[in-house]
């Protein structure tokens, strides 16, 4: 059955068209975006503003062009910056980075890193960039230091309002005792670290269904102390609670502190994860925003996992060996990819499964070295041969139909390389008619 588009049908020739036009389009509007940027700096280094019975930059350009004004102070800002990153403002010139990345990497770039910096950014997606720089401290964080505060006030009609900001170490343990106080809530407070949290994740969506919770104090004996071994699943959702749960969750935590309850609950997302490199960069895999500086001290923390990756990205410390992929291994593999789908340009942090890049029932072994997470969407693109993942022990290769390919040096994040031709999947000229992906060679 042939798909018309446009009064055109949907050939080979017209999806080429389609993409390229797409594709030029798009390059076009960086390349026009970035020469207004660069006009906009000059307008703003010479004072034009007042010529035109402006005060400000962003005063002219939000009457002139009718943007928000939220826009066009963004723009100035922008700007001022690109003057002083040539590198960068080429790379912009040139469509070779989007306004959303530049705008990014303008955050953490000095005279110094910019050509390291560029270099990374033209190589990885968006998703990925943002994960290589986490760690990585920010340059606006060197002019002011935010102010960490906890405020409660009383509203004019008896409610209690809250309002707190806190360092992202800090944070992370915030979002771990929620994680507790949700567990307890449901009546889930007896866990530990074996208990498999894909499991733990079912019957918490089972319970949350149920008219009313099951508070820890009415649990009987029908309640299994082992939930993995009565309830089984194939994707995770690890992390804090769900958003509709965060309002039960602080109030558990608080009838929790009230009341004094020693709790050694060690269950998903109760723990605070910190990765950290041999030469002592640190991140936190759930917010890759968090300076390395505000991690240091939280390092030895007895309430802390901490793994430290080798150079080439593999994971030195587990916390425990593991002969399967058990629970901790099954954390560091996340860990490693920040808790998020593997697949180039997804950054899914939810119903992730476990990848066999050999696959098993061809010898594929269960270790780090041959697994990936996936997000259950795109395991079904790998499933359904759009997307093909390969590996030679260090590297990992992402091939996708039509030529794209990423590869994943040493557990690094994935960087667009030369495009492939021919099949997603290697294969002589012979064996392809009864190949067991034969309809990945249809394109």
């Amino acid at each position: 059955m042939s798909v018309t588009y446009q009064g055109g049908p949907h050939t080979t020739q017209r999806r080429a068209e389609i993409v390229k036009r797409i594709k030029s389009n798009q390059s076009w509007a960086i390349t026009s975006r970035a020469e207004m940027l660069i006009a906009l700096g000059e307008f703003d280094e010479l004072g034009l503003c007042e010529s035109f019975g402006e005060t400000s930059t962003a005063g002219w350009l939000t009457r002139e062009t009718r943007i928000a004004v939220s826009t066009a102070f963004e723009y100035v800002s922008v700007a001022r910056k690109l003057a002083y990153f040539p590198l960068l403002t080429a790379s912009f010139r040139a469509g070779r980075l989007s306004y959303s990345t530049v705008r990014y990497l303008l955050r953490y770039l000095t005279p110094e890193t910019e050509a390291e910096l560029v270099m990374l950014a033209e190589k990885l997606c968006f998703a990925e960039l943002k994960r290589a720089l986490a760690g990585v401290d920010k340059q606006e964080d060197q002019l002011e230091a935010p102010k960490y505060h906890h405020d409660v006030r009383i509203d004019d009609n008896g409610d209690v309002v809250i309002s707190a900001r806190l360092n992202a170490a800090d944070g992370a343990a915030y979002m771990a005792a929620l994680k507790i106080a949700q567990l307890a809530y449901y009546g889930l407070d007896d866990l530990g670290d074996e208990d498999d949290e894909e499991a733990i994740e079912t019957e918490l969506e089972r319970r949350r269904g149920q008219s009313e919770a099951h508070p820890a104090s009415e649990c009987t004996s029908d309640h299994p102390r082992s939930i993995s071994a009565h309830f089984t699943g194939n994707y995770s959702r690890v992390g804090p609670p769900t958003k509709d749960d965060m309002y039960a969750s602080l109030l558990a935590m608080i009838h929790m502190v009230r009341t004094n309850p020693v709790s050694e609950l060690r269950a998903p997302g109760a723990h605070v994860n910190i990765m950290m490199t041999t030469n002592g960069r640190a991140w936190l895999p759930g917010n890759v925003e968090a300076p390395s500086k505000v991690l240091e001290a939280y390092v030895n923390n007895a309430f802390v996992r901490l793994q430290m990756l080798d150079k080439n990205g593999l994971t030195l410390h587990l916390g425990r060996k593991s002969r399967f992929v058990n629970n901790a291994q099954f954390r560091a593999l996340l860990a490693v990819w920040g808790f998020e789908c593997a697949m180039p340009g997804c950054n899914h942090a939810r119903f992730l499964q476990v990848h066999h890049i050999e696959e098993w029932a061809e010898g594929g072994e269960t270790n780090l070295e041959n697994l990936v997470p996936l997000c259950s969407a795109c395991h079904s693109r790998v499933t359904n041969g759009y997307v093909h993942i390969t590996t030679n022990g260090r590297t990992i290769e992402f091939r996708f139909r039509g030529g794209r390919r990423f590869v994943s040096h040493g557990g690094g994040l994935p960087e667009k390389a030369t495009p492939f031709t021919g099949p997603l999947v290697a294969a002589t000229a012979e064996n392809r008619e009864n190949h067991p992906r034969g309809r990945d060679f249809a394109d």
